[in-house]
């Protein structure tokens, strides 16, 4: 059974594949068959089926911000829950940042909740809400960083 440092480890590199793009980084903390649901104003699309399909999106935003067709986004994450009810669920509450180069750049709230299996994380699911997302844990405990 996997340890929550080394979950917590997994999804904290997730959000460092993402602020550099790396699909393949990213993919690699994903089961074969994860379910993600984000935002899709930021992915135009609400959801992803396998570590496959998420691992072209993210391939196809990087090509599009090398192009210079798409915003530069950053993700920071500000704290993190343990559903204590069922220790599989661990949210994420995050800043989002949207930089655009034609317009002013703005940032909102993002919850991403992250169901693992192991130390890969098979179902994730996005709000653009702090709150919303913390609806969806039924005891929530915020647990440090791992160092």
């Amino acid at each position: 059974m996997a340890t929550r440092d080394a979950q917590l480890r997994a999804i904290l590199a997730m959000f460092d594949a993402f602020a550099r793009l790396d699909a393949h980084e990213f993919a690699l903390h994903l089961t074969e068959d994860v379910v993600f649901r984000p935002s899709a104003f930021v992915t135009g699309q609400s959801e992803f089926l396998g570590r496959e399909a998420v691992r072209r999106n993210l391939l196809e935003l990087r090509q599009r911000r090398e192009r210079g067709e798409d915003d530069v986004v950053r993700l920071r994450p500000l704290s993190l829950y343990v559903d204590r009810e069922d220790e599989s669920k661990i949210l994420a509450l995050a800043r989002f940042i949207v930089i655009r180069p034609t317009s002013d750049s703005y940032d909102t709230d993002v919850a991403f909740l992250h169901t693992m299996r192991g130390v890969q994380v098979a179902d994730l699911e996005t709000w653009l809400d702090h709150a919303e997302g913390m609806m969806h844990l039924l005891s929530p405990e915020e647990v440090p960083f791992p160092e």
